[in-house]
């Protein structure tokens, strides 16, 4: 690939968006991504600013976040079919996507679960699972 065709390149990205978010898929500005229990952004001039702070990340930190990225752990970004389909199940007191190892996708209440069709919520992983999309769901709306 030539660097001009990267997606950073593209969107005229600082370095660290890369870094941190992965070649193929790079942080954007602004998006909240966390790191142990705190959360982070890169800003327009790449630093990384612990969120809700105006101060830069210690180097210790930066070094950390660098030399383990799968300790990055970024908010899942859902399409607006997906985020619908969500307002729908929430209806019904469906409140959980989980992912189990070794098994499909599936929808959970206090009442139990469903199974879902696979290749409904990519973004939802055994390592990210469970996932309460009933939470995520008020946050956007809090947007």
């Amino acid at each position: 690939m030539k660097v001009e065709d990267h997606p950073a390149f593209a969107e005229k990205l600082p370095r660290i968006c890369s870094i941190l978010g992965g070649e193929k898929t790079p942080l954007k500005i602004g998006e909240t991504f966390q790191f142990y229990s705190f959360y982070y952004h890169i800003s327009e001039g790449g630093e990384v600013i612990m969120h809700d702070s105006t101060m830069e990340t210690t180097a210790d930190t930066l070094l950390e976040m660098v030399n383990h990225p799968e300790k990055i752990i970024r908010r899942p970004q859902f399409s607006e079919d997906e985020k619908a389909l969500m307002r729908e199940y929430a209806k019904f007191g469906y409140t959980i996507l989980r992912k189990p190892k070794g098994y499909g996708m599936q929808i959970e209440s206090e009442k139990g679960w469903i199974p879902l069709p696979d290749g409904m919520f990519q973004q939802i992983t055994p390592e990210n699972s469970p996932f309460n999309f009933a939470a995520y769901l008020e946050s956007e709306a809090a947007k």
